[in-house]
């Protein structure tokens, strides 16, 4: 995960399914690249205290803010994003960008960036048991994560590359002059 440690980033729930899969699967690790503190609904204590009172401290580490997320997104296996709402998704758009397989919820216009089993995994917000099933799968099935990340940063490119999109602008422009 990337971005703001804040309410309605789905970030309780995410840690509450992933102390369930690390008991189903005690190699994995979660990064939580970003920081709460200074932010509007920061959650980053509560976040902070569940992976205390559920001994999670080994398969969870919070970062604090980073000023180039691409590191570790490009160290990491799949991204995930659980966001109650949301109206674009840059962190999404920016880990589809590395070839990440993306599991993230059904809001916003996350359901305009992601085609479901093509270029991510949709869930429904708050479903923790599809969330779990969601990751389990990607960490059994290596097939579907390089199929996944291939379509995602197949999908950037042709939808959020520079070069595209100053081409729609100026086709809009010539439109309408």
């Amino acid at each position: 995960y990337t971005g703001r440690l804040a309410r309605g980033k789905g970030l309780e729930y995410l840690l509450r399914v992933w102390a369930r899969l690390v008991a189903q699967h005690p190699h994995v690790h979660l990064y939580l690249v970003g920081a709460g503190q200074g932010y509007t609904l920061s959650c980053e204590d509560e976040l902070r205290a569940f992976v205390d009172e559920n001994r999670l401290q080994s398969s969870v580490t919070f970062t604090g803010n980073v000023s180039d997320v691409n590191q570790y997104l490009q160290a990491a296996d799949f991204f995930v994003l659980p966001s109650q709402s949301e109206a674009f998704g840059l962190s999404l758009v920016e880990a589809m960008a590395c070839g990440l397989p993306c599991i993230t919820t059904s809001v916003g216009g996350i359901v305009e960036t992601i085609d479901p089993g093509i270029n991510g995994i949709l869930v429904p917000y708050g479903d923790e048991d599809a969330l779990l099933v969601a990751m389990s799968d990607l960490l059994r099935n290596h097939q579907a994560v390089l199929h996944l990340g291939i379509q995602a940063r197949k999908r950037v490119c042709e939808r959020y590359d520079i070069d595209c999109v100053s081409t729609r602008y100026l086709r809009l422009l010539e439109s309408i002059t």
